[in-house]
């Protein structure tokens, strides 16, 4: 049981690592939870979309969505960044500078149609 319980421990702590973050100490360096938000900045860099489409199910994965949307425009400004899902509304979408928040996929269709060729 000892065990088990350690390697939940070291999950949690995995999820919770980014590079700046010192501990746990053998996990220092690393990407962590940047990982993603990284992986989806070289997709983009690679395929040069016209739009990026995120979509949050639960309130604790918004935050992701706001760092990958900054890192997106910051990296490629003229990348139109939609966003929808169950926990997001306009007012978040304003904040985090994404170009439209759609609450079902008709209108992120209507607005992609109506922005990109």
């Amino acid at each position: 049981m000892q065990d088990i319980l350690k390697q939940i421990a070291l999950c949690v702590e995995k999820g919770k690592i980014a590079r700046e973050f010192p501990h746990p100490a053998e996990l220092a360096g690393q990407d962590g939870v940047y990982e993603p938000a990284k992986k989806a900045l070289d997709a983009v860099a690679e395929h040069s979309p016209q739009a990026v489409a995120l979509s949050a199910l639960l309130t604790t994965t918004m935050v992701n969505m706001e760092h990958i949307t900054r890192m997106i425009k910051t990296a490629q400004p003229g990348v139109k960044v939609v966003i929808g899902g169950a926990p997001v509304t306009q007012s978040f979408a304003d904040r985090i500078g994404a170009d439209c928040y759609s609450p079902d996929p008709q209108g992120a269709l209507e607005f992609l149609n109506k922005h990109c060729s």
